[in-house]
């Protein structure tokens, strides 16, 4: 496997706008993305995160704000999978008598530019409890989605399953943040969250009946593949079922986040909490070994975002600036061979996000281990400020254009990030001058390199420019190449512009997916890569 080079796609699954889903991308458009890989050979298909989310704006819909990193947000249920898998009959098909009286609400969202979580959740959760109410309720049993297979799924990891779907309905009643929850409800008083099942047992197991949906969609059409990446955030919400499960381990006093930078002269909050590295080690890192374990079951590799925090993380007290905060250390060895253990025992190659300030020591474990660095575009220069020559690369490293903090490759080109920026008030004008300034210098750098190289002729347009790039990236020593369908398809807009919540729509833009076109871009991608 070290000799062959892995090429591939990243993308944001709700972003998805193929036409045919009800307003957010969902497993099954990306099972249409992955077919079109599998056919012209590419190796890798990452994705952001699709944990469990509250689906709530504005805080509730980051993929890197996951309630939980070891379930799946039931939201990219295909419901016409659902459907059928339940063998669901037409004269109960909720979902399709409401598409064939033109009373779906689905059928609005289908128009927004932006996507409406809340919305789009409040009408899928209305279908899915229908669906789950048939299948409860019914007496014959259907060969695979039956209820053995269901309780043998519960018994898998019983306590942690229940307990989630205890704290989903839970929460429901009694809002989401538990630590307002009365007393015994905070502490996890097992006699008093067992007598809420067993008064509550449907409306609980409904959310243990998604779980198992997804689990079964994942590793019955994503596992046998071997292409799937997984994206695993660095932390998760304060207020959610990780946290709550994990009490022990959190140290709620803290919040996790970047001192002040030229990227962030402010800094950074990023609003979760930190583990205690002493608590975790006493633990035997039982959280994070079933953290990696949950992350690794279904995918080949898995990107591990902002890998610096196993080795450390700022930590801030709750209230203060940035400034005021420190680094804390983590025991970043047995980490490392945690991870080194499970991807032997999975099969599954490991990727570190490895990106701003970077300790020496970090890149050093990551090549003890083998694991790969991450090298983005935009940022690499050779000792003349000129983008390296493609032999520059280190083997054990996935080059990439940019991620999803990062202007997509036709915003950069034109300036609009810094344009947007200067709108927010995140640069001043003399800022924003200064940044375009650079912006044209790097541009012009790249160009001249590229025409040199012979990747690229005048005159030129974006497919011309961003062909080259595939043709340097096909050139470039590192192990695995992978390309953001935004940039494929030419989008101008940026998915998550860091420093901002309110004040940018985060999350929320999709992409219109015409397949027919895409194969063709996948096709020209394969030609290029596979020279």
């Amino acid at each position: 496997a070290e000799e062959k080079n892995f090429w591939g796609l990243n993308l944001a699954v709700y972003s998805l706008n193929t036409g045919r889903n009800c307003g957010i991308g969902d497993l099954q458009d990306l099972r249409l993305v992955s077919d079109l890989l599998q056919k012209y050979g590419a190796n890798f298909l990452g994705i952001l995160p699709i944990h469990l989310l509250e689906n709530r704006m504005p805080y509730g819909i980051s993929p890197y704000y996951p309630l939980d990193r070891l379930e799946w947000n039931p939201i990219y249920l295909p419901l016409e999978w659902v459907a059928r898998a339940l063998e669901i009959e037409p004269g109960e098909n909720i979902l399709e008598s409401s598409f064939r009286l033109g009373d779906s609400s689905f059928q609005n969202f289908q128009s927004f530019p932006l996507l409406d979580y809340q919305s789009i959740w409040r009408e899928k959760d209305r279908i899915l409890r229908r669906f789950f109410q048939i299948w409860w309720q019914r007496e014959i049993e259907l060969p695979e989605m039956n209820k053995k297979n269901f309780y043998a799924f519960l018994k898998n990891d019983e306590q942690r399953i229940i307990y989630s779907a205890f704290f989903q309905a839970y929460a429901l009643k009694q809002g989401g943040d538990f630590r307002s929850w009365p007393e015994e409800f905070q502490r996890r008083d097992e006699p008093t969250i067992n007598q809420f099942i067993r008064e509550n047992q449907a409306e609980v197991y409904y959310f243990v009946f998604l779980q198992w949906l997804m689990e079964f969609y994942l590793k019955t059409f994503f596992q046998p593949l071997g292409r799937l990446a997984f994206d695993l955030p660095v932390g998760t919400s304060p207020t959610g079922i990780e946290s709550w499960l994990n009490q022990e381990l959190f140290v709620f006093s803290q919040q996790v986040g970047a001192p002040p930078d030229d990227f962030s002269p402010a800094g950074q909050n990023w609003g979760f909490s930190p583990v205690n590295p002493w608590k975790d080690r006493k633990n035997h890192y039982s959280h994070f070994i079933s953290l990696i374990q949950a992350n690794m079951k279904y995918c080949s590799f898995l990107r591990i975002d902002h890998i610096m925090g196993l080795y450390r993380l700022f930590w801030i007290p709750e209230g203060c600036d940035p400034k005021y905060g420190t680094y804390v250390r983590s025991f970043f060895q047995d980490l490392l061979g945690i991870i080194a253990l499970e991807s032997q025992r999975h099969q599954v190659m490991v990727v570190g996000e490895d990106l701003g300030t970077v300790p020496l020591q970090v890149r050093e474990g990551m090549k003890t281990y083998k694991i790969l660095s991450t090298r983005v575009l935009y940022f690499e220069s050779d000792q003349n400020g000129y983008i390296p020559a493609p032999k520059h690369y280190p083997r054990e490293t996935m080059i990439t254009i940019g991620t999803h903090d990062m202007p997509p490759l036709k915003a950069f080109l034109e300036g609009k990030d810094i344009e947007l920026r200067e709108q927010l008030r995140l640069f001043t004008p003399e800022e924003a001058a200064e940044q375009y300034q650079i912006r044209e210098q790097r541009i012009q750098g790249i160009k001249s390199k590229f025409i040199q190289w012979g990747y690229l002729e005048e005159p030129y347009n974006y497919t011309d420019f961003f062909e080259a790039i595939l043709r340097y990236l096909s050139m470039t020593s590192s192990l695995t190449k992978v390309v953001n369908l935004d940039d494929l398809l030419g989008s101008d807009i940026q998915i998550n512009l860091p420093g901002t919540t309110k004040e940018y729509p985060n999350w929320r833009h999709r992409l219109l997916v015409n397949l027919d076109d895409l194969e063709i871009k996948i096709q020209r991608m394969e030609a290029i890569f596979r020279k």
